[in-house]
């Protein structure tokens, strides 16, 4: 009789650099709420989604597979799960516990205005000059 048993699979997953991120405008398209992840810090669950980064100096630059740790970032997110998009500068609040949490602050209009951008360009096929590309 042969045991058929797999060998762990490496684990998956883009890691989002939310201290180069700071202040830069996040697009997050929410998947869902993880299963509990046993981690350092114990179980905890994270929020799935993909990001992409719409302006400064990685703008165009996409995340399809990320875990968000965070507890108020990932309570910002949890409403739009099931493919709501979010939309937001990485920001830092106060500092209470030791490390400032982090947060989305509300986009403004122009921000708004970018990200439909983003989104019509990836809509359409490449072009000579889309930012995004």
């Amino acid at each position: 009789m042969t045991d058929q048993f797999n060998d762990p699979g490496a684990t998956s997953g883009d890691s989002l650099p939310l201290a180069e991120l700071l202040g830069n405008l996040l697009m997050f398209t929410v998947e869902r709420e993880s299963d509990p992840i046993e981690t350092k810090h114990g179980t905890t669950t994270a929020i799935k989604c993909a990001v992409v980064i719409l302006d400064g100096p990685s703008q165009g630059v996409t995340y399809d597979d990320v875990l968000i740790f965070p507890k108020v970032l990932k309570n910002q997110l949890k409403d739009s799960a099931g493919g709501g998009k979010v939309l937001g500068r990485l920001g830092q609040g106060a500092n209470v516990k030791g490390n400032p949490p982090w947060l989305l602050e509300t986009a403004t209009d122009a921000d708004k205005d970018l990200a439909r951008q983003w989104i019509a360009a990836k809509a359409q096929p490449v072009a000579a000059g889309n930012p995004f590309d």
